[in-house]
Parts: structure tokens; sequence; C-alpha cells
């Protein structure tokens, strides 16, 4: 840090404030303090091993508090967390190597895999993001609230590692409501950093972040500025000097003699146009999305979606996708079962339906059909009082669940009063069975 004497930013030229923000005009291409979510929030493993078995390549990522993730052909397979096995549902955990071969040049030594139980999982992908996600551990790094805000992106809270002190280099960041870090204000090397995550640029973040580090931190300089920098630097500089022109400072120091009043003209004839504020509401304020569900079934194939999609054309309002077959040896399987999360189980209750209507059971045993998420028939029985009865390898209904009948017709309805020609129709119906088979 340096120990220069502070001064009064709203008492210099534009040409001054620069000089003073940032010694020896040290410059930055726009890339260089790039603000970087995934190294704020996401877990860095901590070394990596591999192992060759035949013609495949498993490779594992181990990381500081014991968790372990696990690909086959660099493709996720596994995740150990907490002593237990979560794999892919379709894939059998006896085929992971027990040890793995460091990789690093730093050590030769290999490491040993071992855990108390195995959890087969339908998405493993999905568990890996949720352990990698480091935002648990946010609050307890950065424990101090300074202030919350609220912006178009959500409400921001802006907190410090420690209470802030005149000096001292606290690091402070910017919070959003997912307790993720999208900015940051820390001293490298005795010099400030200043860093906002890209997808929060342009609403302002910046300029405020610094304004609140110089008021705890006002000896340290820059680090060198990149062209973002020195536009918030700036904004930062004009900030205070309207200030000081609203409470009349100015005026008041001319009157004695303190100032200038051909400086006091020079700093104000360079202040730029206050930019127009973007009239966007608050991502906070927007109501949550109301579901209109709907089901399509031909032959053996379900789809569940949100009517949205004629409008939106978008695959995240297709919710789930099911597809029946049957074997002579052993008759009805679910050879493809996708989900959104909360979706599996509206999903196999109108397979089940379906099958109780044509007196049919499912198979759930090992080999033809899909894997799904053995919770979600788990969670029906809770919820709806037991109705899915185990026979050996396969479940059915013992009371009905479901009008799928009425569905089906809500459906026909929807596409008649929105759509006039039967072509037209079913050239909706088409594309959403084409994107609905291509998003999983």
């Amino acid at each position: 840090m340096s120990s220069r004497k502070v001064k009064e930013i709203g008492f210099m030229t534009k040409e001054e404030f620069l000089e003073y923000s940032n010694p020896g005009d040290k410059h930055h291409p726009s890339n260089a303090y790039e603000g970087n979510f995934d190294l704020w929030n996401i877990k860095r493993p901590s070394t990596y091993g591999e192992v060759k078995v035949r013609f495949t390549i498993y490779s594992a990522s181990f990381f500081n508090d014991g968790g372990i993730i696990i690909k086959r052909d660099d493709k996720e397979i596994a995740l150990i967390s907490n002593n237990i096995l979560y794999h892919d549902g379709n894939f059998s955990p006896q085929e992971i190597p027990n040890t793995f071969f460091n990789t690093l040049f730093t050590s030769k030594e290999n490491f040993n895999i071992s855990y108390t139980k195995s959890i087969p999982v339908k998405y493993i992908g999905k568990h890996i993001s949720k352990y990698l996600d480091n935002s648990s551990h946010v609050l307890d790094e950065f424990g101090n609230l300074i202030n919350t805000i609220d912006t178009r992106v959500g409400r921001i809270r802006i907190m410090s590692e420690t209470k802030p002190e005149n000096n001292i280099g606290a690091t402070i960041v910017l919070i959003n409501d997912k307790d993720h870090i999208v900015g940051m204000a820390s001293s490298e090397w005795g010099a400030t950093l200043v860093q906002v995550s890209p997808e929060y640029r342009g609403i302002g973040l910046g300029q405020m972040l610094s304004e609140i580090w110089y008021r705890y931190n006002p000896s340290y300089e820059s680090g060198g500025f990149t062209p973002d920098g020195e536009l918030t630097a700036l904004r930062r500089w004009s900030s205070r000097v309207r200030e000081l022109l609203a409470n009349g400072t100015y005026s008041k120091l001319t009157k004695e003699g303190k100032i200038t009043k051909e400086k006091t003209i020079q700093i104000l004839s360079e202040l730029e146009e206050r930019p127009k504020p973007k009239k966007i509401k608050p991502k906070g304020t927007q109501p949550k999305k109301k579901i209109n569900l709907m089901l399509h079934a031909d032959d053996y194939i379900f789809y569940i979606y949100d009517s949205n999609f004629f409008e939106s054309n978008d695959e995240s309002d297709i919710l789930a996708y099911g597809f029946l077959r049957e074997s002579e040896n052993i008759g009805f399987f679910l050879f493809r079962m996708e989900y959104e999360e909360k979706f599996g189980e509206i999903l196999l209750m109108m397979v089940l339906q379906f099958l109780r209507n044509e007196n049919e059971k499912l198979y759930v045993g090992k080999g033809y059909r899909d894997f799904f998420d053995e919770e979600i028939i788990e969670n029906i029985n809770r919820n709806y009082d037991s109705p899915i009865v185990r026979d050996g390898d396969y479940i059915f209904l013992n009371k009905d669940l479901i009008n799928i009948t009425k569905y089906l017709l809500t459906e026909k309805k929807f596409l008649c009063e929105n759509f006039r020609t039967a072509n037209e129709r079913h050239e909706k119906v088409q594309n959403l069975i084409e994107i609905a088979e291509s998003k999983w």
C-alpha cells in the first residue's frame, strides 16, 4: 500500500485526478481485470489422477474437502462426496478403478478411492454442479454486511471479509440473491483491484464498488487502468464533484479564497453529461411465471410441456418426455424417461395411469429400461397415499390418479382455439416433438 497523502478528489481537475489515482499512467487491456465468476464461485480441484483400463481412460479430480469427480473418456459418471458415491444410474460403479495415478509432475503419489455406499442418480451432471457451487461457503468468508441495494438484476448485498477499517485493504464483494460473488474490490500487491462479472456490468456496480472501496481505503492507488476501469474511476470523480457542487462547497471555498474561480470553472467544465438510466424493472420484481401444464400423448410416447412453448419455441418450456416400449420377455418398460426437476413425478404418474387403463404393469428391473431416480416413486407414495405397488420387478397403480382423457381434451381445445387450420396445429405439435426429443 502506498503511504501517499490523501487528497480531496473533488478539488482536482480530470487530469489531476487521473494522475492521482493512477500514478505513472499505467494501462492494461480490457480483459486484464475481468471478473471471473467461476473462479469466485466454483470449487477448484487440488490435483488430478488418471488410469487407462483397456481402451477406456478414467480420470479423477480431487478436491481439498475430500470430494472426487470421476470421468470416463471425458464424460462425467460419478461424484464422491461425504463418503457417498453418486453415479450415473446407467453405469455400474464396479467398473470404476480403485487407483488413479497422479498426472501432475509435482508428485508421483497415487490415489486410492473409497466410499461407504453408492447411490444411482438420473442426472449426475446436476449433482456435480451442485457440489461445485461454492455459494454455501461465501457467507462464511464474507460475513460482514455493509449495505443491501436493489438493482435491475436483482438484490445485491455489499459484504466484506472483516469490518472495514481505514486503509486495511479488507476485501469487499458484491453478492447476488443466489449467494454468488459477482463483483470484488481487493488489494493486489498494495494496489486496488476492482472487478465485476461481465453479465453484471453496465448498471453502475463497478462505480459503486469503487466508491465504497476508496471510502475505506483512500490511501490506495490503482494498479493501472483498463479502458472500463478508467471510465469507472472518472464516474467516481464526477459523482464527487456533483456532490460538492450540490452542497455549495465550491461557492463557499471560492468566497473564502481557498479555491480559485478559474479552477472551479475548469473542474465543472470537464464533467460529462450524466447518463440517462435505463428503464428496466429490477429482476427481483418480476412475478414468477405461472406454468400452464399440457400433456401430449402419441401412442406410447408422452410429452409434458408448458403451453407457452408455442410462443417461445424454447426447450425450457418442455418439462418431461417418456417413451414406453413393449417386450415379449418383460412387457412394458420405459425406454426413455427424461424430466426437469419435480416433473418426473407427473410423468411417471401419467405413464402408470395409462398402463392401469390398459390393465398393464411397468417393468423397473435391471436391463431394458432407462434409469430414473427411485425417490420419484417414494415421493408419489408419500404425497398421494401410497398408490404405487411393487410386485417384484414391476410397479403399478392401485387406484386412479390422473384423468388422461381430460388432459388430452384440454390440449386439443387449446390448439383449436389458438391455431386455425389442422395443418398449422400439426406443424406446431411436430415441432414440439422434435425439440423434446433433441433436448435431452
